[in-house]
């Protein structure tokens, strides 16, 4: 058997047992990237959302809430797979301040899992 410089011998020369480890540590790593590739556009949409809804109570007069909450649920309708019912999101107004308060939902679907992620969303923005 040939030693490499390195003193350790080389992949191919491995016995079935090395093989099978390396094997099993890469399709455990796979698995892992397989999952945040898909988990990890559920959280940044939620984050999107969120700095949207942030701008919206910002900028948005307190004159009018009802289009303020139309504007709400069109964002959050938006983004893909998520689900969000009118009763679900509220806005208010308390003198200069404007409140908002949205929950929705988003699905996750995986090959035999899928999940429901249930979301809230509280902010107010005082105008100056």
């Amino acid at each position: 058997m040939k030693v490499n410089s390195v003193g350790l011998k080389p992949f191919y020369n491995s016995d079935g047992a090395t093989r099978l480890k390396s094997l099993t540590i890469l399709f455990v790593i796979t698995g892992i990237v397989y999952v945040i590739i898909h988990v990890a556009p559920v959280w940044i949409d939620h984050y999107g959302i969120k700095d949207e809804i942030d701008q919206l109570a910002l900028y948005s007069s307190c004159r009018k809430p009802d289009e303020a909450k139309q504007a709400v649920l069109k964002i959050i309708k938006s983004y893909p797979l998520t689900t969000v019912k009118d009763d679900q999101v509220s806005v208010s107004c308390d003198k200069d301040i404007l409140q908002i308060h949205a929950a929705y939902q988003r699905r996750l679907e995986l090959p035999g899992y899928s999940r429901t992620f249930s979301f809230n969303i509280e902010t107010g923005a005082r105008r100056l």
